[in-house]
């Protein structure tokens, strides 16, 4: 079961790698640079009390907006049914992870 959803994700990954325009070096770095700020933001609303970490037990949704909610719903869910807290970084990698497969599906 593992290997067949390796293998799904995999076939994701490269299906979004070939159909990804493709950007320049230095409109690639501006993009990057944008989504990181966008998603540092959003983190800093979660992480109602400061301490660099989101839990479900700890989180605030309140400051965040309905559609980003919307959008971030199914890494809210497993985190919730993981009892997971996702540092900065690990939530930028599964935020990438979820628009990567959005981006797939519409």
């Amino acid at each position: 079961m593992a290997d067949s959803k390796r293998r799904l994700y995999e076939n994701q990954q490269r299906s979004i790698q070939e159909n990804m325009p493709r950007l320049g070096g230095y409109s690639q770095a501006i993009v990057e640079n944008m989504m990181r700020r966008r998603l540092e933001d959003i983190f800093r609303k979660l992480d109602s009390d400061g301490d660099g970490y989101i839990s479900s037990a700890k989180i605030d949704i309140s400051p965040v907006g309905t559609e980003v909610l919307e959008t971030l719903a199914p890494l809210l869910c497993e985190m919730e049914e993981r009892n997971q807290t996702l540092d900065f970084e690990a939530f930028c990698e599964e935020t990438e992870k979820l628009l990567k497969v959005i981006i797939l599906l519409h």
